[in-house]
């Protein structure tokens, strides 16, 4: 009797303590344009509990359209695209009372279509013990905005490339900021960026590392990669 009182009390503990992670919208609806590089939906995870918490998150793409692609920024960095799910090695950490603001990035790479996208975050790293589901309704719809269009068809370049002491971005009157991220996805640099200024690199090791371009309202613009020598 005693050790069945005592799984009944582990068991409900393990809920109530799942439960302490929450969700602010608990749903979500946006639209994106199908000539669009990237767009971004923001939701903020609390954990409301008396205790810290650990968690992975996962990304279930569900119906989307196969040329669609997701990248995600949560408590620790932001991810190449393609990545949908939280690495092992770096599971997410929220305080007792703390919140995050998450973001989820589409490209729609020109492919018109809808889905409903479940961001789930979990107990383990491998994403099949879900605590909290978010529901995400996506719908990519042909652009007839054309300062967008001109926008994303700006043609972005890092030079020189390769190199070992610093680079520039060409068509760089958009970008605002940069972060410079490992082909594992984990940050090395972020800065504000001004038109026509160097970016040093002389301090990283030789690799292939991924610059990220970011606008005023910290919206993707573009991702390349640079060889540091």
């Amino acid at each position: 009797m005693v050790r069945n009182l005592l799984a009944i009390f582990f068991i409900l503990s393990g809920i109530s303590a799942f439960g302490q992670l929450t969700f602010g919208p608990q749903s979500l609806v946006f639209k994106s344009e199908t000539s669009a590089q990237k767009t971004q939906v923001k939701f903020v995870v609390t954990n409301a509990g008396v205790e810290p918490e650990e968690f992975w998150w996962s990304l279930d793409r569900t119906n989307s359209p196969d040329d669609w692609a997701y990248a995600v920024c949560d408590v620790n960095q932001c991810y190449v695209e393609g990545l949908e799910s939280c690495p092992c090695s770096i599971p997410n950490e929220l305080g007792a009372g703390e919140s995050f603001e998450y973001t989820v990035f589409l490209m729609p790479n020109g492919k018109q279509g809808s889905a409903k996208v479940s961001f789930n975050l979990t107990s383990d790293c491998d994403g099949k013990k879900a605590i909290q589901k978010l529901p995400i309704i996506i719908n990519a719809e042909e652009s007839i905005d054309n300062q967008e269009v001109e926008i994303n068809n700006s043609d972005y370049t890092v030079f020189p490339n390769p190199s070992n002491e610093y680079f520039k971005i060409m068509n760089d009157a958009n970008v605002s900021e940069i972060v410079i991220s490992n082909i594992v996805g984990k940050k090395v640099k972020e800065e504000p960026h001004r038109k026509g200024e160097p970016h040093f690199i002389s301090f990283l090791d030789k690799g292939i590392y991924l610059v990220r371009m970011l606008d005023k309202n910290q919206n993707i613009l573009d991702v390349k990669r640079i060889t540091v020598e």
